[in-house]
């Protein structure tokens, strides 16, 4: 019943986690968030006041948080499901890995039939985990890159 018990809540975190992600995307492609259109200015238009400067940084760092956030709830129900740990020592597992710090849980103690399945979970975990780190460092830059390039473009063609 333990174990049945266990599979329910990894169960419902993948369902919350889908459900979550659908509903931000479903917002965003209705409200013409993230969408090459209407995503930056084109050089030929005026600087884009700073007040809606910092609302699309705001834009673009809640987007790669949640990012973040639903790459670490994977990281969680892996190591959850796989090393049978419990919540906490999952989410250090995961953060641990997701931020590139290394792993945090040594692997030899636990049982040998649990060993091979989390050590092959947390190499792949460690490969997304370095593209998604990427992908959201990207997101929070973009912002910041366009505004002075856009600015240094205006300022060379007056």
């Amino acid at each position: 019943t333990q174990q049945q018990n266990n599979k329910a809540e990894i169960r419902a975190a993948f369902e919350i986690s889908f459900e979550l992600e659908g509903r931000f995307l479903y917002y965003c492609r209705r409200n013409f968030i993230f969408t090459s259109q209407y995503m930056f200015e084109h050089k030929s238009q005026p600087l884009l006041p700073r007040r809606h400067f910092i609302l699309r940084a705001m834009r673009f760092a809640a987007f790669a948080g949640l990012i973040i956030g639903i790459s670490l709830l994977i990281g969680m129900i892996g190591y959850r499901s796989l090393a049978g740990v419990d919540w906490i020592s999952a989410f250090y597992n995961a953060s641990m890995i997701l931020t590139g710090m290394g792993p945090g849980l040594d692997v030899n103690v636990l049982p040998v039939e649990r060993q091979v399945g989390v050590e092959i979970f947390a190499g792949f975990y460690a490969l997304y985990s370095g593209v998604i780190f990427l992908a959201a460092s990207g997101l929070i830059l973009s912002p910041l890159l366009h505004r002075f390039f856009h600015k240094m473009h205006l300022e060379f063609e007056d």
